[in-house]
């Protein structure tokens, strides 16, 4: 489960799975994932979102991470993230 949160305001909560992932580079290593979700956006609006992220572990346990994604609400509006 993901929930995203502004200023202490639930921005969007959503459960999915991940689709696939890959290793990008054994050295590090750097893995490639992507998910897939359902959820609510913030006003009931119903939306699936799907992103596609790398990793790279980092020292005391903590992830580097950058990606890309798409959120489309059931009203066939979308949005991108970074």
């Amino acid at each position: 489960m993901v929930r995203l949160n502004m200023l202490g305001a639930l921005v969007y909560e959503a459960q999915g799975k991940i689709a696939g992932y890959r290793i990008l580079d054994v050295e590090g290593p750097k893995i490639e994932v992507t998910i897939i979700q359902n959820g609510t956006l913030r006003g009931g609006i119903e939306a699936t979102d799907t992103v596609t992220y790398w990793s790279i572990p980092r020292s005391g346990g903590a992830y580097y991470a950058e990606g890309k994604g798409v959120f489309m609400a059931k009203d066939d509006s979308s949005e991108m993230a970074t």
